[in-house]
């Protein structure tokens, strides 16, 4: 968990309470501050140490003491200023609550809340405290994500293929919830084709708008939409597109329906005549077949806290038997043995049935999975 310095002026001492209470509220691990008057701080030396030991700094930028007036141009309190500036020069995430009134140097205005309010104002405050909370929570998410290369990390990934009752349609439903570190505006996806009979039918499903997209975790703030791409025999690309752009630090779901054919067996005569089909097509693994098992792949290619992969069928269908194979990414023939065994056991996959509806669910849950792994599901 994330360790915060918390920069104010002694003049707004008040405020500062307020915030590091708020800050404690939302599970920072701790929250340093310097808790003398401006004139008694410690030398430059001390308080930079500090700084470089938090892994973020919070600035309340406020005059130096109370406005007399309202409306005129107003001067930054030293100490806050002089810290947001070194916190930004030892590239420590940064961000800035502003006073009513105050504009920060152009050096800090990249890194200021959209909230604003009078800090000698409790009602000011309280009527922003939504906007407050909100940017507090998504300046800690960015804070608390793992370094690296990652612009983004998908905190869940929820895949579930429904195959209605008379068999010949399905439903293929994704879900994504994820914590950007950076802008964006946008996620690229596919659905895998295969053969060209699929491919036309996604083509038309995009056509025809016979599928669904809505916001989920974050739907207040931002609308979503998709956009088509380029498709071939492998896959359908599409982009799922957010507005406004999410900022750093934001969780934002967004989940997506598409109506197509079914082209999953559910006969013992329908399953043999898949799987020979699949042997003979190059698009799909042929390893990963065997005589009582067929499936698709979920692939892991983003950072992930949790996978969900679940196959709805009609409780009309019997289930024989059921497994998942785990396959490196970047070698669709060596099978991740370890990874495999975890996934078979008994808290990671289960067949179970709908109260109250009329399917049968085989669902894989996976904590953590593997970067640059299939999943491959079978019933």
């Amino acid at each position: 968990m994330a360790k915060c310095f918390l920069s104010y002026s002694y003049s707004y001492r008040h405020v500062m309470e307020v915030l590091r209470r708020l800050l404690k509220a939302l599970e920072f691990e701790s929250v340093d501050i310097v808790d003398e008057p401006d004139d008694l701080r410690p030398p430059h030396a001390i308080i930079e140490e500090r700084i470089r030991a938090a892994d973020c700094v919070v600035v309340l930028y406020g005059p130096q003491r109370l406005p007399e007036r309202e409306g005129r141009d107003l001067s930054a309190a030293k100490w806050p200023a002089e810290e947001a500036v070194f916190a930004l020069g030892s590239r420590k995430p940064l961000t800035l609550l502003l006073h009513a009134g105050m504009e920060p140097p152009e050096l800090l205005k990249g890194h200021q809340s959209p909230a604003r309010f009078d800090f000698w104002n409790p009602e000011s405050f309280l009527e922003n405290s939504h906007q407050i909370v909100k940017h507090l929570l998504d300046f800690k998410r960015r804070v608390d994500l793992p370094p690296g290369h990652q612009p983004y990390r998908y905190r869940k990934v929820e895949a579930r293929l429904r195959v209605e009752r008379s068999g010949r349609s399905s439903y293929h439903d994704w879900y994504h919830e994820v914590v950007v570190a950076k802008e964006r505006s946008s996620f690229h996806h596919a659905l895998a084709t295969g053969d060209q009979e699929t491919e036309d039918a996604i083509l038309d499903c995009f056509r025809n708008q016979r599928f669904e997209v809505e916001a989920g975790a974050g739907a207040d703030w931002h609308r979503v939409s998709i956009e088509p791409g380029s498709h071939n025999l492998d896959e359908f690309e599409y982009l799922v597109k957010v507005e406004p752009p999410l900022q750093p630090g934001e969780v934002f779901g967004y989940r997506r329906s598409f109506e197509l054919p079914n082209h999953f067996p559910l006969t013992v005569p329908e399953i043999r005549a898949a799987l020979e089909k699949r042997k003979k097509n190059p698009h799909f693994p042929e390893h990963i077949f065997e005589a009582r098992f067929f499936g698709e792949a979920l692939e892991v290619v983003y950072d992930a806290d949790s996978i969900v992969y679940a196959y709805h069928f009609p409780k009309k269908v019997q289930i024989r038997s059921h497994r998942v194979t785990v396959v490196e990414s970047l070698d669709m023939n060596t099978e991740n043995r370890a990874e495999s065994d975890r996934c078979n056991g008994r808290d990671f996959l289960k067949l179970h049935s709908n109260v109250g509806s009329y399917e049968q669910v085989l669902e894989l849950v996976v904590p953590r999975p593997l970067f640059n792994h299939s999943y491959y599901l079978h019933p």
